[in-house]
């Protein structure tokens, strides 16, 4: 029931919070309060009942009931709960038969909702194999090494010179236009099949054009260029982490 998990889940945060926040932390095989074990029964109620749900807000709410007031010590404790989650999750992805790399992806991005993150690795699970995927994401690890050189976000289409760049402009408009709709309705799949539409233009991209040229303005726009394209799927799972497709 809608309160049987509300109080599964107050109950158990509340003993991990509690028991964090006195250095009680569970460390290699060491966990005499089974607060492993908690964490998961909330990820997994989460994830069985579809909530969407800040795990940042439920623990600052158990810090409030527990009186703990200092700004740097509620910090603290959020920031280590957030990463005990973040293992709670990596083990429930692992299980579902999520690949490493795709795990890695996904929890290089925000996993603040349990739930949300369960879906995006789901959707890349299933969706990122593909071949077309696969050129994206190579050409997108290629993007995202040139751009960390970019100096600059802003892009100007009258220095878009050459066909293939002026069509890769093209292609990121059109799908930052459809990754925004796409993220709120949370259909990941369609944001990996955008990406996966990238492919093309990318690849012409760098057949045909030389990024670092000997005018800078040139230069720094493609690289602008190159950089905004790389951030496209950041939402989703940070895809220049996958190694196997």
């Amino acid at each position: 029931t809608l309160a049987g998990r509300a109080v599964g889940i107050a109950d158990k945060l509340d003993n991990i919070v509690a028991t964090f926040s006195r250095g009680l932390i569970p460390t290699g095989s060491q966990d005499p309060y089974a607060l492993r074990r908690q964490a998961l029964g909330i990820a997994n109620i989460l994830i069985a009942a579809g909530y969407h749900v800040s795990l940042a807000a439920l623990t600052a709410a158990a810090m409030d009931l527990l009186g703990i007031a200092g700004e740097e010590q509620r910090a603290k404790l959020s920031e280590d709960i957030q990463e005990f989650f973040r293992l709670r999750l990596k083990n429930i992805l692992a299980d579902e038969g999520v690949r490493y790399d795709m795990i890695d992806a996904i929890l290089a991005t925000a996993t603040d909702d349990i739930y949300d993150a369960w879906l995006r690795a789901k959707a890349l699970a299933e969706g990122g194999g593909t071949v077309a995927m696969q050129r994206a994401v190579q050409a997108l690890i290629r993007a995202g090494n040139l751009a960390k050189n970019a100096v600059a976000d802003a892009i100007d289409p009258n220095l878009l010179a050459a066909d293939a760049e002026r069509t890769l402009y093209e292609a990121y408009l059109r799908a930052r236009r459809a990754i925004t709709a796409l993220l709120a309705e949370r259909n990941y799949a369609g944001v990996l099949g955008v990406m996966a539409d990238m492919a093309d233009p990318l690849d012409a991209f760098f057949n045909q054009v030389m990024v670092m040229v000997d005018d800078a303005a040139v230069k720094n726009n493609r690289l602008a260029l190159l950089k905004a394209i790389a951030a496209l799927p950041s939402a989703l799972a940070d895809l220049t982490k996958i190694t196997a497709i």
